[in-house]
């Protein structure tokens, strides 16, 4: 990054007069008032934008916390329903019926 600026100094020394309101300020390299203004304009929409960062962070958070507190929830519900299955199995076992035997479970 440090060579690009080099180069586009060294290409950009043409010397220029800038006019702002009441003051004159003559033989300004243009390269350096072109990185002044990239800076300037730089720290201007950080500033702008700083508020709606600050927000988006602390959504973010407060987004992040109670994802925690549903995966609990989840982890929770789910190891209970898993007890709930063992407990009171679907459908029903088959066994030998008389002298035939069943098509499901040989007990």
């Amino acid at each position: 990054m440090a060579i690009l600026v080099v180069i586009f100094t060294l290409q950009n020394t043409l010397e220029i007069t800038i006019n702002l309101f009441f003051w004159e300020i003559q033989n300004a390299p243009l390269a350096l008032v072109i990185l002044c203004c990239i800076a300037l304009g730089y720290f201007v929409a950080v500033i702008y934008l700083y508020p709606r960062i600050w927000n988006l962070k602390s959504e973010n958070k407060k987004l992040a916390k109670a994802n925690s507190v549903l995966d609990e929830k989840l982890t929770t519900l789910q190891a209970r329903l898993k007890s709930e299955e063992d407990d009171n199995p679907l459908g029903i076992e088959m066994g030998k019926m008389g002298d035939h035997f069943s098509l499901f479970n040989d007990l």
